[in-house]
């Protein structure tokens, strides 16, 4: 809950309006309250229904100069790999980090939220009952952002993007040429590439670029 977070942010171990890099995937809606989410050295202005889309290993900030309500819902690549199993549905975020629905879609999508906090409080909780809402939540999404999923990057390829992520993380002080990374994970340089593009829209040499950036 984001107003419980804002309450509590004086006593949490870090400042979530300082710039932080996330070691999960994480899904904003913005009840009510308007301000300027921080990503990856940009901010994006956010109002009532906003959703905003942060994806593992980038740097974000709440912006809490003003009270905020809404969910902030945290996820797991082993959340999303089990979600591929069962639901049977390729997974993408949209590649902009902010949506803004539509009433009637806002209205939608905050009721399976709604269901899936109500799922996940009960004491006899079913993990696939929140994976369907969840996926219904994601699909109502993307097809909002005009985002087919089934054009989104295929299993492989973000299998592939998440090596690459975990062995730059480890790397960068060493080399900052992509064409090093794919041969430490024995594939080709075009491979690593098309991987890094379906997921960040990013060439790899671009992501690394990036990546040192936000390092530094």
């Amino acid at each position: 809950d984001l107003g419980d977070l804002y309450d509590r942010r004086e006593q949490l171990d870090h400042d979530p309006s300082c710039a932080h890099r996330l070691g999960f995937h994480m899904l904003i809606h913005i009840q009510e309250g308007k301000g300027q989410h921080f990503i990856d050295f940009q901010h994006y202005p956010f109002r009532n229904g906003s959703f905003i889309f942060v994806r593992k290993e980038q740097v974000h900030a709440f912006d809490f100069r003003h009270r905020l309500h809404g969910m902030a819902v945290l996820f797991t690549d082993e959340f999303v790999d089990q979600l591929r199993s069962n639901m049977r549905t390729p997974w993408s975020l949209p590649a902009h980090p902010l949506l803004v629905p539509d009433h009637s879609l806002n209205t939608s999508c905050s009721a399976l939220l709604r269901e899936m906090r109500k799922e996940g409080s009960n004491p006899k909780r079913n993990t696939l009952i929140i994976m369907f809402l969840f996926s219904s939540l994601l699909l109502m999404l993307s097809r909002a952002a005009n985002l087919s999923l089934e054009d989104g990057p295929r299993e492989h390829q973000r299998r592939t993007f998440n090596k690459f992520q975990s062995v730059l993380n480890t790397g960068y002080t060493e080399s900052r040429d992509a064409a090093d990374y794919a041969a430490q994970m024995h594939i080709t340089y075009k491979t690593l590439n098309n991987a890094c593009k379906a997921v960040t829209q990013l060439t790899a040499k671009q992501f690394i670029d990036r990546h040192i950036v936000l390092e530094a």
